[in-house]
């Protein structure tokens, strides 16, 4: 049927444009329609081809038609069970189903058509979404400065998660000191939020007002900023801003400017932050601000005894439902060796 063709060609185009990310649910839609079809087909033989059925105007090829078609096709298949099409005594066709067997099979195809029709259609928004848009334009902006994106998991973690990566990147670097915020320290998660937390109680004046902005905005919102999770860390009831640094420190709390800016201070590093439709936002060293780092001599001398702690990470605001999400870089040409290595692994090459 040209409908047919028409539904299998733009699910192949719908698949080609979503990427590697949206390739499974691209794969789904895909499969899904292919069963579709081959029912309507099925229940459509069993009808006696463009004559067999009532009402429809001249057979399954016009225009009108083919938009009622897997309807029409189940509809069919019940009335060849029910003897309306010829074949046998009426309710009892030689060889062929039930009744019983036919209704199921008419609401199947009913089913598998909605179930396909759905799932096209979630494959074309995944595929021409906000959340892809920002993702290519985020790779062009990133590719600009010879860099790929390096996933990181969308747990609460992913701001920690994205720098710890960056400080691992760079554990190369010779450090003559036993400090704890030596470039060969053994970033983790864990270990950044609590030098968040640590830094920003040391400079709570520097930092309450930024918190308790986020705060009011998170909670105007109804967004995910960390302090409604605070409880789980069983302090601060009774003081928000200490509630805010448990959250950090012990909890899945996400994090944002202010921690960056406290871990910029404290590491110290200078961050950058990369995003769509913004300008790069620097946090500490020698181009950014650093809020709670001391005075001018303090962040000169910072800014001097790691001159190369720069760290690099992106900001999405489209790619969870629930919220944004940062993201790791790497240089490209080693985002591009490790997505080929990936999807030879995934077609089952060596």
């Amino acid at each position: 049927m040209q409908r047919h063709k028409l539904e299998a060609r733009t699910a192949k185009e719908v698949s080609k444009r979503a990427g590697k990310k949206g390739k499974a649910d691209a794969a789904a839609a895909e499969a899904a329609l292919a069963g579709r079809h081959v029912a309507e087909l099925a229940a459509f033989d069993s009808a006696g081809g463009p004559g067999g059925g009532g009402g429809g105007g001249g057979g399954g090829s016009s225009d009108d038609g083919d938009a009622s078609d897997g309807q029409a096709a189940a509809a069919a298949v019940a009335k060849v069970s029910l003897g309306e099409e010829g074949g046998g005594a009426a309710g009892k066709p030689s060889g062929g189903p039930t009744r019983a067997q036919a209704r199921r099979a008419a609401r199947a195809a009913a089913e598998a058509a909605r179930d396909a029709a759905a799932d096209a259609d979630r494959a074309a928004a995944a595929a021409t979404g906000p959340r892809v848009a920002e993702a290519d334009d985020l790779a062009a902006t990133l590719a600009q400065r010879g860099l790929g994106v390096v996933d990181v998991p969308a747990d609460g973690h992913c701001l920690y998660a994205a720098l710890a990566h960056q400080l691992q990147a760079s554990s190369t670097t010779t450090s003559t000191t036993a400090d704890p915020s030596s470039p060969l320290a053994p970033w983790t998660v864990t270990s950044l939020r609590s030098l968040a937390a640590a830094h920003m109680r040391t400079h709570r004046a520097e930092f309450e007002p930024f918190v308790a902005a986020e705060e009011a905005a998170a909670g105007a919102g109804g967004g995910g900023g960390g302090g409604g999770e605070a409880g789980e860390a069983g302090e601060g009831a009774d003081d928000p801003f200490e509630a805010h640094c448990a959250a950090v420190e012990h909890t899945a709390a996400w994090g944002g400017q202010a921690e960056i800016a406290a871990l910029a201070a404290a590491l110290p590093a200078e961050v950058t932050v990369l995003s769509v439709g913004l300008p790069p936002v620097v946090m500490g060293g020698e181009m950014g601000e650093v809020v709670g780092g001391g005075g001018d001599g303090e962040k000169a001398a910072r800014a001097a005894a790691s001159p190369s702690r720069r760290l690099t990470i992106c900001y999405l605001r489209h790619a969870l439902a629930l919220g944004a999400h940062y993201n790791s870089v790497a240089p490209l040409e080693e985002v591009e060796e490790k997505d080929e290595e990936e999807e030879l692994v995934e077609n089952g090459g060596e």
